[in-house]
């Protein structure tokens, strides 16, 4: 199975007060005892450092916290998914014909990397949004 997480699944699976922490942080799980191969976009790795270091006003991390925990339960078992030119170009194109506008365009880069790498699904809190955006990319989202 080949699964892409997105920003969401992180932040809930490394703060242990989220309130879906057990069920996100049980996937995490499963990519370090179980033959699931996962990903996440490269742009995920700063959405989840500012989220976890700044946004979260309540229960927020350190810096030193944080890169911890990229080192030692982000990198060795996530891969990561970079983007090229023409991928770039791809996008733009794809989310003015959607007319996908704002922070929604970062929610299609992280999608468009579940579809570049032809995962399995797309593991999220956000199904609807995504779902809603993610036209033409023919992707399977679950939400845990």
């Amino acid at each position: 199975m080949k699964i892409l997480f997105d920003t969401s699944i992180l932040v809930a699976a490394f703060v242990k007060t989220h309130p879906k922490h057990f069920e996100c942080f049980s996937w995490i799980k499963k990519t370090m005892t179980e033959k699931i191969e996962a990903c996440i976009s490269v742009h995920t790795l700063l959405e989840f450092y500012s989220a976890v270091t700044e946004i979260l006003k309540i229960n927020k991390l350190d810096s030193n916290s944080t890169i911890k925990i990229v080192k030692k339960n982000i990198y060795p078992h996530l891969n990561l998914v970079t983007y090229t030119e023409n991928d770039y170009k791809n996008i733009l194109v794809k989310i003015s014909e959607l007319h996908i506008t704002g922070g929604a365009c970062y929610d299609f880069l992280i999608a468009y990397a579940a579809f570049k790498q032809k995962v399995d699904f797309l593991l999220t809190l956000n199904k609807k949004h995504i779902e809603n955006l993610s036209s033409g990319l023919n992707l399977s989202i679950l939400e845990p």
